[in-house]
This record gives structure tokens, C-alpha cells and sequence, in this order.
């Protein structure tokens, strides 16, 4: 084992340890016969003794030991105790920053006197690094003492400036409680709080609170309401610190960013987590429930949270939210477990919102919890480790470890936001991709429907205003027909957006109106601008009208490279878009009423009947509530076990195809249309199974005729 021992020059101090490093290992070496003797008592290949500044510095670093021991009093160049301590530092910090060693402090003080007159930087050596008093018989010199993850902790939380702040940050927690609940006298709450303003005052530079103002007020402090004051005052030092204080000495984004609209649900029982969870998740989202007055929104009242109807809440309103945070288990104020646990509310999250993201809490270790959901649970979706958050090892790795999760809790909402938008029937492009926009449309054409008619019928008005040729600048709703600034992209809000809702959707039906009239449905600048410009402060249009304000998909049309027009594709649309599109076509021509989808186009009716096929879409028909059912032939064949008979199914026209598509749309949020949206989206003749959407597969096969 190599040994690395900084001392003192005394002479008979150095020979004094080397006999008890030499007595330690003869110890050690009867108790494990597998160790080799050694000799402590004079340097050699495996033991080194630095005692003086000259000889360390050309040290040489090649050497690698397994065990460091340290006399904190070394006198190089001073006689306190901090030389030693500043000596370590160099050599886990620098040195050997990338070795596992073994550090061990020996002095002839006790380590309480140490931690009293080492200055505030070097208190944390003190306290975390083993200590042996050579004095004492009792419990002597080891050559083993902690493992490398408890190495790395200390390195961490004891010598790190951002370690040494989330664990200043961990212990008021402590010192908080002491003082409010006032079970130990002030004088001990003092000192306590008086000595993590100390350490903290070791980052002045990061805070604008002058720290050594609090210092004196904590100590003239006389009683506990005094304390309390400060300790709120140190809570803000810290919060403001951690803001800017980054371990890579650059800004940390993900800290100071601004927050996303997802909306956050926290399902835990003890109301100190909850509101620190509130808390942190509140720097990244805007809305966090339960909110700080431990509320949440219930249809449109608001309701004190009780964690025994977690069940009845997630099933009420678990539609509405992004992110569920779920402990793992629940008990009631007396102590009592509750019939439900984290694993069933993450297996019920995941039937009302399939599209939701789910973490788990607990005061179990992650692996633990990963490995305890194969065992008890056969769901193919289930916790994995970097879906759960711990307790275990107190707030301040908490909060770390949920910052460092914020960007892929963020990734996955927006992978399942595209997910559950496949035949959303909404636009997808433009503003409504912006943060936030898309889980808004997403609610207002499910949860909030009411709210969605009400901007619907806003713009069909107006609409209808446009199309008498009444529509003006001051008609009531249009408000000058303004729309969405591109500037606030990244700051949109949802009373924003829903501002401008009825004016987007109306501009969105006039530029159909006007594509219906062109073959190639493409609207030229110039004649459009000629439309709106009397009825809208617009003075001049590109691409970013149409795709960026108004959420069309299509390209621009150039001549000699000069942009003269849009041409718009007719997808991911709103449904009454569709039901416009098509009773503007049938208006010019009888196809869509009078005739079969296999005269019309084979593929199409190829298409149809392989959806048909599938026993899944059978057996969800009926709550389609369409007029026609195309398995009424065959129904108790089927009833009895017995395949689809594509020969026993009628000739289909293609309003019906049509109708059937509207239907998904109308009802893809319900859980039996899933099945059918997969079959929708994946399934398109001739395409290998490329995904198309129903109506693009529609207009496109309709236009192609």
C-alpha cells in the first residue's frame, strides 16, 4: 500500500508517527495474514514523508499514494492549523484530483479544538475528513476508512464551492426548524445560524445581501423571532447564489432560462417536499400544482388539496397537466398507509394522459425502486432509475438532480406532445409550435371545448361578415384583423394566444376561401393583399403571414426568383376547416356525395378496406356514431371469433370514407380510437408503410382526379 505522510520538521514528532503508522500496520497485518510486512519507519518505494514546503513543491507527482496522511500544524510557514488543511486541498483538488486516496488527518489536538480555530474554508476539512488524535490510544491510526463514492461526496459537498453551498443550503433546513419550532434556546440556534453565514460568506462576490450585516445581526440577536428573520434573509443569500454561481465559472442556462408552460402535478404527502418541490419545479414552469396555498384548479373553482382524492383528482383533471411527480407511497395524518401507492397513480396517469411525463419519488435509493417495479408489477411501461427522484440524500442533491433532469423532463414533453398531435386536428406549424401553444390547443378542443366554440363562433361571425362583404376594420371580435408578433415566440402566454384566436382562425378561412378559387391553390401576394388590406393594418404579405402567424403548411412560389405567392396544402387543419374544404368542393362538383371510393380512386378504396379489415377497428365501430355500418352483414360471423370477410363489405362512396376520418378526428382523445388513429396514420397503399395523414391521403387523392 503506498503511504504519503506531510509533517512537521520536528524530528522527534515525525519518528513518533512512523512508529505508529509501523504499529497500525503490524496490527492490521495480523488480523489479515494476505498483507506483506512493511516498514513505516524509513521512506522506501512505497512510503514517502514530505516535511517541508521546498521538498513538496518538486515533489514528485508520478507517485501515487492509496493513503495520505496529513499533521494539520505543519509550520512551514505559520504555526495554526489551516496550512495543513490548505496543503490537502492542493493535493485532492489538483495533484490528485483524478485518484481515489484515503486522507487522514493526525494531530495532537482533538478535532473539536481543530474545527474551532481552523479558519471558515478549511471547517468543512475538519468536519468531514477522519481524524486521529495521537494522544489517544482510542481508535488509533487505520490504513482504511470510507469507500470511493464517499470520497467523491466529501470532494463534493466539503471542498467544491457548489457542493459547499448545497450543503450549507441542506443543513438550514435543520437550523430553519430548530428555530421556528424553537426547541433548542436561542443561544444554540445562533451559533448555528452565525456559522453558516460564516461559510457563506466565502461567496460575497456571488450575492448583493452583504453577509457580514447578517453576521452581526445574528449575533446580537436575542431571541428565536429575531433568528427567524435572518435565517429567511440566508435562505435568499443561498437561492441568489446557487442562481449564479456555476462549478465550470460560466452561467448555468438551464437556471435562469425562461419557464415553459407545461403544467406540473405534484402527488406527494408530505407537505415540506411538496412545497419543495413547488418550488424548485416553479423556476422552470409557470404552473405548479398544488399551488402555494396548497391549492389546485377543479373545473373552475379552486379546491385545497387533499392527497386521500389524489385518485379522484388525476381522473378529473390528469388531462390537463404535462408532468406528474408521484411519491411512492401514501399514508393519511395518522400515519396509516392509503389503499393506493405511487405505481397505481403511475399506471392511472398513464390512462387518462398517456401523453403526460411521470416521475417517481421516494426515500429509497433509484435502483431500488426500478428493481422493486419488475417485481411487483407486470406493466411493459414502468419506472426506470432515471424516472425516479430520492429523498435519500437530502434537498440539496434533490434539487440538483431535478435540475439536471429539466432538459430531457422538457425533450419528453415534447416527444409526446408530437405524439398525441398525429391527428390532432389543429395546425402544426407557425405559432402553434410555439412553447406551450400546442398542450393549449390541445385542452381547448378536449377539456375546454366551450372555450374553443366560443373563438370558433367569434371567427365564424366574422367570417360570414367577409363573405357579405360587410367585414370592416372596427367590426366587433376582428380588432383590425391584428395577429401574433413573431417577437414573443419565446414569451407567448396563454392569454396572449387565446387573444388572438379568433383572428387567426379567421384569417386562416379567408386565405382558404381564396386558395379554393386557384387549381393550383396558391394565393398570390398581390391579389390577396388587395383582399385584406382595407379590412387589416397589413400593408404587405410573405411566407411568415401564412406560416408563421397563421400555421399553414405549404412552400412560396417564386418567379424569377422574386416571391409572388403561397401555395397552401390542405393539411393539419381544424375539423370545421375540413368540413369548408370539402362542401366548397362538392359545391363544384357531385363526386363526394354520389360516388363510390372505387371509381373514384382503387388506392384510396384499397385503403379504406384494409382499415376495415382490422378486427380492432369492429369492435370500436359503434362508438363512431356514424349513419352506416359497414359490418352489419357479417356482425354475428364476427360475434362468433371468425376474420373480417373483405367480400361481405359493401361498396363504400367516398363521403363515407370521409365521414369515417372526421370521426377519428372528432374523437381521437377517447381511448378506443387509438388503435384506429395507429391504422389511420400508418397505413397508406403502395407507401411501405410511410405515415400519412388521413386528409392529406384524402385532398391529395381527390385533387388527383
Amino acid at each position: 500500500m503506498n503511504t504519503f505522510l506531510v509533517t512537521n520538521s520536528i524530528e522527534k514528532s515525525k519518528k513518533f508517527i512512523c512508529q505508529q503508522l509501523q504499529a497500525a500496520w503490524d496490527t492490521e497485518k495480523i488480523k489479515d495474514n494476505r498483507k506483506k510486512a512493511k516498514d513505516f519507519l524509513t521512506e522506501s518505494d512505497y512510503f514517502k514523508i514530505i516535511d517541508s514546503k521546498e521538498k513538496y513543491n518538486v515533489f514528485d507527482m508520478k507517485f501515487i499514494p492509496e493513503i495520505i496522511f496529513i499533521v494539520p500544524e505543519l509550520n512551514w510557514s505559520n504555526d495554526d492549523v489551516n496550512e495543513g488543511y490548505d496543503i490537502a486541498r492542493d493535493l485532492i483538488t489538483k495533484k490528485y484530483k483524478s485518484d481515489f486516496i484515503q486522507l487522514v488527518f493526525l494531530s495532537v489536538l482533538e478535532r473539536t479544538t481543530l474545527k474551532e480555530i481552523s479558519d471558515v474554508r478549511n471547517k468543512s476539512f475538519a468536519e468531514a475528513f477522519p481524524h486521529v488524535c495521537l494522544l489517544d490510544s482510542e481508535p488509533g491510526i487505520q490504513f482504511f476508512y470510507y469507500s470511493d463514492i464517499h470520497y467523491k461526496l466529501i470532494k463534493h459537498l466539503a471542498i467544491s464551492d457548489e457542493g459547499r453551498l448545497q450543503r450549507i443550503s441542506h443543513e438550514m433546513n435543520s437550523v430553519k426548524t430548530n428555530i421556528l419550532k424553537e426547541t433548542r434556546e436561542v443561544g444554540y440556534n445562533r451559533t448555528d445560524l452565525t456559522s453558516k453565514l460564516e461559510e457563506l460568506s466565502l461567496f460575497q462576490q456571488w450575492t448583493g445581501i452583504k453577509i457580514t450585516d447578517e453576521i452581526e445581526k445574528a449575533n446580537n440577536a436575542t431571541a428565536n423571532v429575531q433568528l427567524a428573520l435572518i435565517s429567511k434573509t440566508t435562505e435568499n443569500i443561498i437561492d441568489e447564489i446557487d442562481l449564479r454561481l456555476s462549478s465550470k465559472g460560466v452561467s448555468d442556462e438551464i437556471k435562469t432560462r425562461d419557464k415553459t408552460n407545461y403544467k406540473v402535478f405534484i402527488i406527494e404527502d408530505d407537505k415540506e417536499y411538496r412545497k419543495f418541490f413547488r418550488e424548485t419545479f416553479s423556476r422552470f414552469y409557470t404552473e405548479v400544482y398544488p399551488d402555494k396555498n396548497d391549492s389546485f384548479p377543479f373545473n373552475k373553482t379552486t379546491k385545497d388539496f387533499t392527497i386521500s382524492e389524489a385518485e379522484d383528482i388525476i381522473k378529473t383533471i390528469g388531462k390537463s397537466f404535462n408532468i406528474f411527480l408521484l411519491d411512492l407511497l401514501y399514508k393519511d395524518d395518522a400515519g396509516n398507509w392509503l389503499n393506493f401507492n405511487g405505481l397505481d397513480l403511475y399506471r392511472l396517469v398513464k390512462s387518462v394522459n398517456p401523453y403526460a411525463v411521470r416521475r417517481i419519488i421516494t426515500s429509497l435509493p433509484r435502483g431500488i425502486v426500478a428493481k422493486l417495479a419488475e417485481v411487483i408489477t407486470s406493466d411493459t411501461e414502468k419506472p426506470n432509475i432515471d424516472q425516479v427522484y430520492t429523498k435519500k440524500y437530502g434537498f440539496d442533491y434533490l434539487k440538483d438532480t431535478i435540475i439536471e433532469s429539466i432538459e430531457k423532463i422538457n425533450e419528453e414533453c415534447r416527444s409526446k406532445s408530437k405524439s398525441k398531435t398525429v391527428l390532432s386536428p389543429f395546425p402544426k406549424t407557425g405559432i402553434y409550435v410555439w412553447s406551450g401553444v400546442p398542450e393549449l390547443m390541445f385542452s381547448l378542443l378536449h377539456d375546454k371545448k366551450d372555450q374553443y366554440y366560443k373563438h370558433r363562433n367569434i371567427s365564424d361571425g366574422i367570417f360570414n361578415h367577409y363573405l357579405k362583404g360587410t367585414l370592416v376594420k372596427s367590426t366587433i371580435g376582428w380588432n383590425n384583423g391584428e395577429l401574433p408578433k413573431p417577437a414573443m415566440k419565446k414569451k407567448v402566454t396563454d392569454s396572449y394566444f387565446l387573444g388572438k384566436l379568433s383572428s387567426i382562425m379567421t384569417h386562416r378561412l379567408i386565405a382558404l376561401n381564396e386558395a379554393l378559387k386557384n387549381d393550383d391553390f396558391v394565393v398570390h401576394y398581390t391579389d390577396y393583399l388587395e383582399v385584406i388590406e382595407n379590412l387589416t393594418n397589413i400593408t404587405q404579405l410573405d411566407k411568415g403571414y401564412f406560416q408563421t402567424k397563421l400555421g399553414f403548411n405549404g412552400t412560396e412560389i417564386k418567379k424569377n426568383e422574386n416571391p409572388v405567392g403561397f401555395r397552401i396544402l390542405f393539411s393539419n387543419l381544424f375539423p370545421e376547416e375540413i368540413s369548408f374544404i370539402t362542401k366548397t368542393l362538392a359545391s363544384k362538383d357531385d363526386i363526394i356525395d354520389n360516388s363510390l371510393l372505387k371509381n373514384v380512386n382503387s388506392d384510396l378504396n384499397e385503403f379504406f378496406i384494409r382499415i376495415l379489415e382490422d378486427l380492432t377497428t369492429y369492435e370500436s365501430w359503434e362508438e363512431l356514431k356514424l349513419d352506416y355500418d359497414p359490418y352489419l352483414p357479417q356482425k354475428n360471423n364476427i360475434d362468433n371469433g371468425n376474420p373480417v370477410s373483405t367480400d361481405d363489405l359493401p361498396d363504400f362512396s367516398l363521403k363515407q370514407l370521409l365521414d369515417f376520418l372526421q370521426a377519428l378526428v372528432a374523437n381521437y382523445d377517447k381511448e378506443f380510437i387509438e388503435p384506429m388513429v395507429q391504422l389511420v396514420t400508418d397505413y397508406a397503399p403502395g407507401s411501405n408503410k410511410i405515415k400519412y395523414r388521413p386528409v392529406e391521403i384524402l385532398i391529395d387523392n381527390l385533387y388527383s382526379k
